[in-house]
């Protein structure tokens, strides 16, 4: 695409905030006209037009056609430029507050409530202070990172991040949400902690501060072996956070790729221990601070230890 044809593209507000609204989450065809306040057929028009021009990843799933901002266009200064002007346009005529609602109504539909994605960059404004107190550490890695809810909230705190998941999908859309929060100290890897590619970014750190694992070791085959290599990945003095389920007798949660039914506290500390983790501190999470998604109704414990 000529850079000519690109300036040409970018120079229509209405596409300009479908790109915005599309950075965000992605939509559907039908749901990006009733944010905008266009026809579907407009909305479908506008949409192809940025699909045929490489901007946007299309996805057609049953009888809906979903869409969402490819993650490589923000490596053109023009795209970021469009980006932040879209979401300017956005937050003008209150795309964003349908935004929210339309996300909203799709999960009360699915029987969750959501919280909406804009809440993302107010939430650094709140952490930005703690840099203060906890000396911005070099390098945190979060494990299983999902959509990057919590490497976010490492970005600021920490100098650098790494963040992998397994599922390619959540690791675009961390990725993603990482670029449009102008976060440029998150490097993510679809790949495993063990992968050749991510030892040797950590081992240009001198390895890492913390290494965190939020509903991962349910997901592994051998556990010990995970924890294993975070301590050998671990600065001296750095530390492990683990978030997991407690022990439970929930069989559909197999059906999610759980290989563990939560583990029992002592085993954990079992394990941790084993490793050669010390000052292990643990404690159940309050239910109310467990989400609104199906392993909402389990019991969590989290655990913080450190290497020597």
């Amino acid at each position: 695409m000529s850079r000519a044809t690109l300036y040409k593209t970018l120079s229509d507000p209405t596409r300009l905030a479908l790109i915005a609204l599309v950075s965000e989450h992605e939509l559907q065809i039908s749901e990006i006209a009733s944010i905008l306040t266009i026809s579907q057929s407009q909305a479908s028009k506008r949409t192809k037009e940025l699909f045929e021009r490489g901007l946007l990843h299309s996805e057609r799933r049953g009888n809906s056609t979903w869409v969402s901002l490819k993650t490589q266009t923000l490596n053109d200064v023009v795209v970021r430029d469009a980006l932040n002007e879209g979401r300017r346009l956005c937050i003008l005529h209150q795309h964003f507050e349908r935004l929210h609602s339309t996300l909203a109504l799709r999960d009360q539909e699915n029987g969750a409530p959501t919280q909406s994605p804009v809440d993302l960059p107010l939430l650094g404004a709140h952490l930005r202070p703690f840099q203060e107190i906890l000396g911005r550490p070099e390098l945190a890695i979060d494990v299983g990172c999902g959509e990057g809810l919590a490497t976010r909230i490492l970005a600021t705190l920490y100098q650098n991040v790494i963040a992998i998941d397994l599922n390619a999908d959540q690791i675009r859309r961390c990725s993603q949400r990482m670029l449009n929060l102008g976060l440029d100290n998150v490097e993510t890897y679809n790949l495993k902690l063990s992968d050749i590619s991510v030892k040797e970014q950590i081992h240009k750190h001198g390895g890492a501060d913390l290494i965190y694992l939020s509903r991962v070791l349910h997901h592994v085959t051998k556990p010990e072996e995970l924890l294993r290599q975070v301590y050998q990945y671990l600065k001296p003095g750095g530390r492990i956070m683990v978030i997991d389920y407690v022990e439970h007798k929930n069989e559909s949660m197999r059906s999610k790729g759980d290989l563990w039914l939560g583990f029992d506290e002592k085993a954990i500390l079992g394990m941790l221990k084993h490793q050669g983790f010390e000052s292990i501190a643990s404690e159940e999470i309050p239910s109310t601070e467990c989400g609104f998604d199906e392993d909402a109704n389990l019991k969590w414990n989290y655990f913080v230890a450190h290497k020597v």
